[in-house]
């Protein structure tokens, strides 16, 4: 009888060991393809912007899909040291290319803005948007030497502002400048008044 028991005791064991092993195997397997799917959505994110980035990019050579490729190496490099990923760092040079900004202009500022829309809380499109909106209507006034020079002011500035008036978030100071900053050229008010 005791042996008996132990057999069924033993194979119940056997059996939930098996059941076990089933779902430690399923758990990997879904967490594979899981990962696997945030590869390729990442990858796909990154080649639309690539996409979207080609058709308003100024090259300083004239190749526009050459000027995408040292963009990508660009953003490689960049989202590494990064909070931002490529996709967003992408999105950033789209936005500042869509103010007009030259290739090289793009590759620093999309650095400033990574770094201004992590600090703000703000989405790094919305964040290069504001700061190419600014920069195009206030940036002859602005302090400086260069475009580097510039962006770095405007971006300290929008987030000092941000921050001394608690601001929620660089959203709503965004949508506050394209309101303003059009006015207050005109006016010659200065940026950082």
């Amino acid at each position: 009888v005791l042996e008996r028991k132990l057999l069924r005791v033993n194979k119940a064991q056997a059996a939930k060991d098996r059941l076990t092993g089933m779902k430690s195997r399923a758990v990997g397997a879904l967490g594979a393809a899981y990962g696997a799917s945030r590869i390729l959505g990442g990858a796909m994110s990154t080649a639309r912007q690539e996409i979207r980035l080609q058709t308003v990019i100024t090259p300083d050579d004239g190749d526009a899909k050459a000027a995408v490729m040292r963009a990508r190496r660009h953003t490689l490099q960049f989202a590494k040291t990064s909070l931002a990923s490529q996709s967003d760092i992408l999105d950033i040079k789209y936005q500042l290319s869509s103010a007009g900004f030259s290739e090289d202009a793009s590759k620093f500022g999309s650095e400033i803005v990574a770094k201004v829309a992590t600090v703000t809380d703000g989405s790094y499109g919305q964040a290069a948007s504001t700061i190419g909106t600014t920069f195009n209507n206030m940036g002859a006034d602005i302090a400086g030497s260069g475009v580097e020079d510039k962006l770095t002011r405007i971006g300290d500035v929008l987030t000092q502002t941000q921050l001394r008036y608690q601001i929620d978030n660089f959203g709503q100071l965004g949508e506050s400048m394209k309101m303003a900053a059009a006015q207050a050229s005109l006016s010659r008010v200065p940026l950082d008044f």
